[in-house]
């Protein structure tokens, strides 16, 4: 390995921006093994595989399906304020999707909202 600041080293970096890579020993099992040393149970954050319901609901089919939904009963466009913009819309649950399950995938239960509009809501963020 070239020590930093050396003729050598200095070549091994012009190679690499040039797009050649210097020669590196078992770089293919170094990119086998990058990362895995914090991966699962290794990882500090890991709870134990448990993921909370309420996360897999909202990454769930039917509530994309629901979104979607919502989104084209309202034509795509802020029901409060009449923003059309793709990226700032948002479907917002008139009850809240934590406490009235039932109502979760109910179309009537939703309205499209910009996310300024939606931040007004009283349910915003709880």
């Amino acid at each position: 390995m070239a020590i930093k600041g050396t003729l050598e080293w200095k070549q091994n970096i012009s190679k690499g921006r040039a797009g050649i890579v210097p020669n590196i020993p078992n770089r293919d099992q170094w990119r086998k093994n990058c990362g895995k040393g914090k991966m699962g149970e290794k990882n500090p954050s890991w709870r134990g595989g448990v993921t909370h319901p309420t996360k897999l609901a909202r990454q769930s089919a039917a509530y994309r399906e629901w979104r979607l939904s919502v989104f084209k009963r309202d034509k795509f466009t802020c029901i409060k304020c009449g923003d059309s913009r793709g990226g700032n819309l948002e479907a917002d649950h008139i009850k809240p999707f934590s406490q009235f399950l039932d109502l979760r995938y109910e179309v009537s239960n939703g309205r499209t909202l910009c996310k300024i509009c939606h931040r007004k809501t009283d349910t915003w963020g709880h």
